[in-house]
């Protein structure tokens, strides 16, 4: 799932870079380099996976609602142009048939370094896992 979200990032013809997570979250934050030539960019990682009560009483049946996360880096100027862009790119890709499409969850700034930010965005899409 991660590479085809990433592949569909990748269209967004401003960005310099985009990544899959390779440190941890407050590694990444804390080394938030301010360098414009490597913004815009985005790390985009695995974040919660969640699941609903199951549903029968005789097998397991339930519903995963898996969340990736793309922590976009840019100035703050350029931010709102910029996350609809990314948002638009990922809203509605399908991993598979049984996944639905995907939405996006929430948005929240996650570090502001004078004109830099780091911008926290969660897709999520839903899947039904069952025992049988």
């Amino acid at each position: 799932m991660i590479n085809g979200v990433k592949a569909r990032l990748q269209t967004v013809e401003e960005l310099q870079s985009v990544e899959l997570g390779h440190e941890v979250l407050e590694a990444a934050l804390e080394n938030m380099n301010p360098d414009p030539a490597t913004m815009p960019s985005v790390l985009l990682y695995y974040g919660n996976y969640n699941y609903s009560e199951n549903e029968y009483k005789m097998h397991v049946r339930q519903t995963n609602e898996k969340r990736l996360v793309a922590l976009l880096f840019c100035e703050v100027s350029d931010f709102d142009d910029l996350q609809d862009k990314v948002v638009k790119s990922v809203l509605g890709y399908c991993h598979t048939q049984r996944h639905t499409g995907m939405t996006v969850a929430s948005s929240i700034t996650a570090k502001l370094v004078g004109t830099v930010m780091a911008r926290r965005i969660e897709f999520a899409s839903e899947i039904l896992i069952s025992q049988q």
